[in-house]
C-alpha cells in the first residue's frame, strides 16, 4: 500500500517526533530543578483528605489541604535537595532509582538544624514518577513504609501526598 499526496512526508515526520520525543527519559540531569504542586487551590488535596479522614472537620481539611499546594522542591545536580512542606523546610540528600522511577530524599536539616528523626514523622521523603506525563507524586514517607503501605492496601499515604510537576 502506498501513500500518495501532500500526507506523504506526514507519516516518516511523526515517526521521527515520536521516536525523539521518547528517547528522553528520565535521569538525575532532567529532575535537576524546582518542582510545584499541580494544583496550587488545594481542592484537589481536599477531596483526598476527606475521603481517607471522612470524620475531619471542614476547616481542618481545608487549612491541610492549603499546606500540601504550597508544596515546592528543588533537586539540585550536587545531589541535595531544598524542600518546603508544610510548615517546613527540609534539606538533605536525594537519588534516583531510574529502574523504578522513584526519588529517594534523606533529610539531614529541618528548619536549618540538624534533624533529630526521633521527634520527625519521618525521616525520608518518596517521589514517585510518572513516566506518562512527567509529574511526580511526592509522599511524605520513606520508600520502605510507601511499599508497606501499598502492600497492605492502605490509602492513608495517598491522602497526604502531592503531585508536582517540574517549572520551567
Amino acid at each position: 500500500m502506498s501513500i500518495r499526496g501532500p500526507g506523504r512526508r506526514a507519516a516518516p515526520v511523526a515517526l521521527l517526533l515520536l521516536v525523539v520525543g521518547c528517547s528522553s527519559e528520565m535521569s538525575e540531569q532532567t529532575l535537576t530543578g524546582k518542582w510545584g504542586a499541580v494544583d496550587k487551590t488545594g481542592i484537589g488535596p481536599a477531596f483526598k483528605i476527606k475521603s481517607g479522614h471522612p470524620d475531619a472537620k471542614g476547616s481542618e481539611i481545608l487549612a491541610a489541604s492549603k499546606l500540601l499546594a504550597a508544596t515546592s522542591l528543588e533537586l539540585k545536580s550536587d545531589g541535595v535537595f531544598s524542600l518546603n512542606y508544610g510548615v517546613n523546610k527540609f534539606d538533605g540528600s536525594w537519588k534516583f532509582d531510574k529502574e523504578a522511577a522513584m526519588v529517594d530524599l534523606t533529610v539531614a536539616k529541618m528548619n536549618g538544624e540538624v534533624a533529630d528523626v526521633n521527634k520527625m514523622l519521618t525521616a525520608g521523603y518518596l517521589g514517585v514518577m510518572d513516566r506518562d506525563d512527567g509529574t511526580m507524586r511526592f509522599y511524605p514517607i520513606d520508600r520502605k513504609g510507601y511499599e508497606e503501605a501499598k502492600r497492605r492496601g492502605e490509602k492513608g499515604p495517598e491522602a497526604i501526598s502531592v503531585r508536582l510537576r517540574k517549572e520551567s
